[in-house]
């Protein structure tokens, strides 16, 4: 029997656009489009500097677009850097003295929560959905037959992870406090929510084990496979990759560790490696050998993925899935990883992809893919086919509509 059209309304603090550079916004843009083929989606996004430009392109998918201005450090002039220093600072000590934290008084908008309290009590949605872990602070404000909280990641597992790896005493002191923080904010606010969705089991059974009366559901992200697909290109010898949004910290760190741990080791084969670095916000990153390539921003990832013999993820902290690793098997490439950079995934190692469990492993299966063109087919090969089968958006809609019909016939 067919089901009526649902009303939904998206908030969220990154604006889903591709040229954002940004992961997770790129998965919120395409569940709105793969969500609104069939229902009314409207949109209510925070925005940075120089972003206005891609509204137009969202207004075409979406019923409504509204959008609330917040400033980022990078591309910022002189007077807007100024207010966003005092902006943060005031935050900061705010965060200290409080509760909840940076991460939430961060994203705090007055303006954001007006808007979303007015337009909702206005417009009866079905679903009001809030996306990322800073915007469950604005629960209160949306009013609608059921609200969603979809956690990207579940916080207060990478603010552990970053809590064990610091070693600055004072800094240490300060990330426990904030993985303390994030883990209350979490299980309360979650609270009053009527489903929580995670992007991988493991965040959620760790928000679970805290309150195991909160309602949650992995739900796995997609790739836009319609457009996300193989070229051909010639590769490049003895070429590494890695891509991620530099204002992120765990992909600086990743970098980092690439750098002192592991590239060393591949070097002493390989005399001759290079290693391009691409994504956005590169001023976030030290200062790196003549052999990385910073190619900044680019809005077609393909080429250059394309032509490297292998995607390196060298994560070492961070939460969900690394939606990075799908778009790199997605595009026919083998990944060496970590851990934690395929945790949530549904990959088998030396099936896959090849995750390694410390930096002499690291470097020796990226040597191995170097080494061997038919490995190198076979892991990329395999990867493809699994994202292909796993990670398609029709699936993933489907199971996203039928927790909303049964979240509404509750």
């Amino acid at each position: 029997m067919e089901r009526e059209p649902l009303k939904i309304l998206i908030v969220t603090p990154y604006l889903p656009h591709l040229r954002i550079g940004m992961a997770g916004g790129l998965l919120v843009r395409d569940m709105i489009k793969y969500l609104a083929r069939k229902h009314h989606v409207s949109l209510l996004s925070m925005i940075s500097q120089g972003e206005d430009k891609y509204v137009p392109e969202l207004e075409q998918i979406c019923d409504r677009v509204e959008t609330v201005k917040f400033l980022r450090l990078y591309d910022t002039n002189f007077m807007e850097k100024v207010a966003l220093l005092w902006d943060r600072a005031v935050k900061l000590t705010r965060s200290l003295l409080s509760t909840n934290p940076y991460i939430v008084k961060k994203y705090w908008s007055r303006k954001l929560a007006n808007i979303l309290r007015e337009w909702t009590s206005e417009e009866p949605f079905d679903i009001v959905q809030l996306e990322f872990t800073q915007f469950g602070q604005y629960r209160s404000y949306a009013k609608a037959k059921a609200t969603v909280w979809d956690e990207h990641d579940v916080s207060f597992v990478p603010r552990f992870r970053e809590y064990r790896k610091e070693r600055s005493l004072f800094m240490k002191l300060y990330r426990r406090l904030e993985w303390h923080k994030c883990l209350k904010y979490e299980v309360n606010v979650g609270e009053h929510f009527d489903y929580i969705f995670t992007l991988t089991d493991n965040d959620r059974h760790a928000i679970l084990a805290f309150n195991p009366n909160l309602k949650v559901s992995a739900v796995q992200t997609g790739m836009d496979l319609d457009h996300i697909q193989p070229i051909q290109v010639e590769e490049e010898k003895d070429t590494l990759v890695y891509m991620g949004s530099f204002s992120h910290r765990p992909n600086v760190d990743a970098v980092v560790y690439f750098r002192e741990k592991i590239y060393p080791i591949i070097r002493q084969q390989k005399p001759n490696i290079n290693t391009y670095i691409m994504g956005k916000n590169e001023d976030f990153l030290p200062k790196l050998p003549d052999d990385f390539v910073i190619t900044g921003f680019c809005e077609d990832v393909a080429p250059i993925l394309s032509k490297c013999e292998v995607f390196i993820a060298p994560i070492t902290w961070g939460g969900g899935i690394k939606i990075k690793l799908l778009h790199a098997m997605a595009l026919g490439r083998p990944v060496v990883t970590t851990p934690v950079g395929a945790e949530g995934l549904d990959v088998e190692h030396g099936v896959h992809l090849l995750i390694a469990k410390n930096p002499e492993e690291f470097a020796r299966y990226v040597i191995d893919l170097l080494d061997n063109p038919q490995l190198r087919r076979r892991i990329a090969q395999a990867g493809l086919q699994k994202v292909r089968e796993r990670y398609s958006w029709e699936r993933i809609i489907a199971d996203i509509e039928d927790l909303y019909y049964s979240l509404l016939a509750d």
